[in-house]
């Protein structure tokens, strides 16, 4: 597994407590920090948030990992971390944010963009979406790739194997109902992940799973064309012309994050390229479909969002 943003993963394991993110945690989190910065190390915190400790804990660590809080030393107290709103967390949770209850289905599509895109809090999440793509995995072999994926950084030092088997399995009850009998209905109902379709049991094969590589119908061209700005906004790109491959194999990449294959990629610019005033154009050179960036990458990368999101918007954005 290549690592060309390395220094931009971070090796969180198992901060999640075994919580995979719940329907309302993500903006119970944002309102909660957005009144009170110390909120998750606040006596009361699990009566304020209705939850069991280890669950304070998780909330904690998911609203970051998804970028819609970040955290810096308390003022008074610098060893405590206070969290704050993010621009991109008040932009999508606030008051008066784009979709604060997550109603949108590309909202769900942009958070799992979010949580991979660098700096990465999550780094099981990037080894198994940007690593090998594994046809047939269970929850061991998933671990077993995040042990080879921590040796590639023995700047990280020991990891422990306990951590690895948490995250992959947390991983596979947050994108698919994978589990059994009692839990099974707990895990759908509660992740909304599984929307997204990414993971699917291997039929005929008990506890084997899948990556779901293709198109998403509920993934909205605007959600992709933004993806593909924004990866050459991180991944340093400075010509004007990319190639499909780099955007569906580049390590980071919306093929990679999305499942995406890149005739799906060109799919999905094309339609976007057709909607009026586009901000990602598709262009075709000796036959081979290419991106065109826009000069300004990072103003065209919101204005991307803010057109999504506006009242009223042409439901073309949407993929059919």
């Amino acid at each position: 597994m290549s690592a060309p943003f390395g220094p931009e993963i971070l090796p969180n394991f198992a901060r999640h407590e075994t919580f995979h993110p719940r329907y309302g945690w993500l903006k119970k989190g944002f309102a909660a920090a957005a009144a009170d910065p110390h909120i998750f190390h606040r006596a009361d915190a699990t009566t304020r948030l209705g939850v069991g400790k280890n669950m304070v804990r998780a909330i904690r660590y998911w609203c970051s990992a998804y970028k819609v809080l970040v955290e810096s030393p308390n003022p008074d107290r610098p060893r405590l971390l206070d969290s704050h709103p993010t621009v991109f967390g008040s932009n999508l949770l606030g008051e008066h944010g784009w979709d604060p209850f997550l109603e949108e289905p590309g909202s769900l599509w942009l958070l799992h963009w979010m949580l991979l895109r660098p700096p990465c809090k999550a780094p099981a999440w990037w080894a198994i979406f940007n690593g090998t793509r594994l046809q047939d995995f269970t929850d061991a072999t998933l671990s077993v790739e995040l042990r080879r994926f921590c040796d590639a950084r023995p700047e990280w030092g020991e990891v422990a194997e306990n951590s690895l088997l948490k995250d992959a399995r947390c991983l596979l009850r947050m994108y698919g109902s994978v589990t059994q009998g009692r839990d099974l209905l707990e895990d759908s109902v509660d992740s909304p992940f599984v929307e997204l379709d990414l993971v699917r049991p291997v039929p005929g094969a008990r506890r084997h799973y899948t990556v779901n590589v293709g198109p998403k119908p509920d993934l909205a061209d605007a959600v992709v064309a933004y993806a593909c700005i924004d990866y050459a906004v991180f991944s340093g790109m400075t010509a004007k012309v990319v190639g499909l491959a780099a955007l569906a194999q580049g390590a980071g990449s919306p093929g990679r994050v999305f499942a995406l294959t890149e005739s799906a990629i060109a799919d999905a610019l094309r339609r976007h390229s057709e909607t009026k005033n586009p901000l990602l154009q598709l262009t075709h050179a000796a036959g081979l479909p290419q991106a065109m960036l826009p000069d300004d990458l990072e103003g065209a990368r919101d204005e991307l969002l803010h057109l999504y999101y506006r009242p009223g918007r042409d439901r073309s954005l949407v993929a059919a």
